[in-house]
């Protein structure tokens, strides 16, 4: 018994020299008449144990184990015959035809269980009524092997001869059958692995799962107002998504003689990805004015009733204000893999009395995300009302108003990820560099109207506003350069300027043209809204490489990468600065692009946010297919194109609904339609491509585009 164990033992160590005449599969045969069979590839090890199934201990060998993916198996060894590595060959019944070597050369198509033969096939060879035809060989003619009785044959208008088939038993085809199957379900469809096997029946079922995605929040809003002062809204959006990916691998056993029996082993590995997606964002908002009125009824103090109708008085009434409001808006994503593993074996006669896994469900990984979005702003001036009044002014009112004041106002984003990509990536820089504290002065006029509980008011064009200072986090960096001095001598310089809320550390990173970080400088002295020039000379570096040097900022305990970098112009400049224009890239349709988004001043600033079809200047699905193909694509913090003729435009990352996922989703609506999905733009760090969004209500910046004659 030792030896049998140990010739076992010996035979799995050497699964990978045998020759490829041997099958993909051993069998352990048991005295039992049953046997176990395994894939050579999925055996991960074989061993032994001096205890059997039951823990029982003895003092010599009692059990194989065998090890695989999916489980452990434990045999007794009283129970094992005899082992092979030898596939049983394939046995045909009598009088089958088999579609192989000069009958294969005239087959013309198949369609499940129909083959045609081309008109030119000799008689003898054509199948005839009663035939049993069968292939395993796969092509694209048989993707899955055929088996099948010829019930009726024909002539079509060319010809060619049609030869119906119904589906078979495998009994009364094959004496013995060794059969295998792989598959691989994905969102792109099956695809085969390895697969030895006929089919019956209309062939393998194709699964196609995809991507499932489950809205728990949709056009959900809630507004209150509490009085004329206060206001509240909050709008959530969460959504759960699944992503199945299913490898399943079988293989039969069909031996020789009606007595023996049939072997089936089947084994099924899913990967499961789960997203949760959580978001919402809320306001707040406070007005309050404090006008010159009576006491007594806290009307407008200057008033006067109009001729014959004593309800209706004129009113003027100067006054002071405060308004505030803020909006906080939160996104949590949280994703989770898991692995799926079933695996069962069985024979016809004695049921499935072999091994069995049943379903078991392995957590693999686990990641979570979380952006909070903030802003605020706080006005203070003086005001000057004046119109009509009916009863008092709390009930109806029409009046023509005017502001003047001032404002200050702040906004800032932070993620969980930050201290993380700081390092790697310019696009926690570009969230700090647009966060700043702005005092701003304004004035406008408006056309007021209200009767109780309704108020409207419209702007005129007369609104002004300007910066009176303004504090960021970050300063910003210009004329990035790096230059060879001396062998293994760099000289990197920058003007840094600004004004910020506190001091920061600046300095610079180098990096090889590869992307491999080589070293981080910081200056002794602390930037403190002082416009300098920075500079530092790298020493030791290798001779013949390319380098490129970043500016480097310190700011809250986070070092982040700043832009540009010494490659030279900022990706995201124009030629021409008067934001926004049309720019030519050479495109075949001669589509021009615009530089920048709709409501964007610079092409860096995100602009506007829009429904689908909102924008009529939105470019078509065939517009974005030409850019993509006509233009060469680099990602950094967002997707910029570069035409053949050397020009370029830049898309940045600007997320979605009001800047969810900004920095990070460089997203833009098309103007086509698909069914209940909108095409977008969509740029990665991969590749850029025509995606969509399964929600028209999502608001995506639009990028528009202008056709020359």
């Amino acid at each position: 018994m030792k030896r049998l164990h140990l010739i076992i033992l010996l035979a799995a160590m050497t699964l990978s020299s045998i020759a490829q005449t041997i099958g993909e599969a051993f069998y352990i045969y048991r005295n039992d008449g049953l046997f176990n069979a395994f894939f050579r590839e999925e055996v991960l090890s074989m061993d032994y144990s001096y205890e059997d199934a039951d823990g029982n201990h003895y003092d010599e060998i009692v059990t194989q184990i065998v090890n695989t993916a999916d489980s452990v198996y434990k045999i007794p060894l009283a129970a094992i015959d005899s082992i092979s590595f030898v596939t049983p060959e394939t046995q045909y019944k009598p009088g089958v035809v088999k579609i192989e070597g000069e009958l294969r050369q005239y087959v013309v198509s198949s369609d499940e269980m129909q083959i045609t033969f081309s008109n030119s096939i000799p008689a003898t060879l054509l199948p005839r009524i009663g035939d049993k035809m069968v292939t395993l060989e796969q092509s694209d003619t048989f993707p899955y092997g055929f088996l099948g009785g010829v019930v009726n044959t024909e002539v079509d208008a060319s010809g060619n001869h049609l030869v119906k088939c119904e589906p078979v038993s495998m009994r009364d085809v094959f004496d013995c059958y060794y059969g295998v199957s792989s598959k691989t379900y994905t969102e792109d469809g099956p695809a085969f692995i390895r697969s030895n096997r006929v089919s019956f029946g209309g062939g393998f079922v194709n699964f196609n799962p995809g991507t499932f995605r489950f809205p728990l929040t949709y056009g959900v809003d809630y507004s209150i107002q509490l009085d004329d002062d206060f206001a509240y809204e909050y709008s959530p959006n969460m959504f759960f998504e699944f992503t199945p990916q299913l490898r399943v691998c079988a293989f039969i056993i069909l031996p020789i003689g009606g007595d023996k029996d049939t072997y089936v082993s089947l084994t099924c590995i899913g990967d499961f990805h789960l997203l949760e997606h959580i978001d919402a964002s809320g306001s707040l908002s406070w007005s309050r004015d404090w006008g010159w009125t009576n006491p007594v009824s806290h009307q407008p103090a200057l008033s006067w009733p109009i001729p014959d109708c004593p309800l209706v008085r004129f009113y003027i009434e100067p006054g002071i204000f405060l308004n505030a409001s803020t909006t906080i808006s939160s996104q949590m994503e949280f994703t989770q893999d898991y692995q799926l593993k079933f695996h069962y074996d069985a024979s016809l006669n004695h049921g499935p009395s072999l091994k069995q896994v049943p379903p078991k469900w392995t957590p693999v990984s686990y990641s979570s995300s979380a952006q909070l979005t903030m802003s605020g702003s706080v006005a203070f001036g003086g005001y000057a009302e004046m119109g009509f009044l009916l009863q008092d002014k709390d009930f109806a009112h029409l009046c023509l108003r005017g502001e003047i004041g001032i404002e200050a106002e702040s906004n800032a984003v932070l993620l969980k990820e930050d201290i993380n990509t700081a390092t790697a990536s310019t696009s926690v820089y570009e969230r700090f560099h647009d966060t700043a504290l702005s005092l701003n002065w304004f004035y406008g006029a408006k056309l007021e109207g209200r009767i109780w509980p309704f108020t409207a008011s419209y702007n005129l064009p007369i609104e002004k506003r300007g910066n009176i200072y303004c504090l960021g986090h970050v300063p910003t960096f210009s004329d990035v350069s790096l230059k060879k001095t001396f062998e293994g001598t760099l000289y990197a310089e920058a003007e840094v300027s600004g004004n910020l809320l506190n001091p920061v550390e600046v300095g610079f990173a180098l990096f090889s043209i590869e992307g491999e970080k080589l070293g981080t400088y910081f200056s002794e002295t602390f930037y403190n809204n002082q416009t300098s020039r920075l500079t530092y000379t790298f020493t030791d570096v290798e001779k013949g490489r390319d380098y490129i040097a970043y500016p480097v900022v310190r700011v809250y305990g986070i070092e982040m990468l700043a832009y540009p970098s010494s490659r030279g112009k900022d990706e995201t400049s124009c030629p021409d600065e008067n934001h926004p224009h049309w720019i030519d890239l050479g495109l075949p349709s001669g589509t021009l692009w615009q530089c920048c988004n709709e409501g964007a001043s610079s092409p860096r600033d995100y602009g506007e946010y829009y429904k689908f079809g909102e924008i009529e200047s939105a470019p078509s699905s065939s517009q974005i297919l030409e850019l993509i193909s006509n233009t060469t694509y680099v990602y950094s913090s967002g997707g910029k194109f570069t035409g053949p003729n050397g020009n370029f435009i830049f898309f940045p990352a600007a997320g979605y609904n009001n800047g969810f996922d900004s920095g990070e989703e460089c997203a833009h609506w098309s103007s086509t339609p698909n069914g209940r999905f909108g095409y977008t733009l969509k740029c990665s760090r991969n590749r850029a491509k025509l995606g969509s969004s399964d929600d028209y209500g999502i608001r995506y910046p639009v990028r528009p585009v202008r056709q020359t004659d």
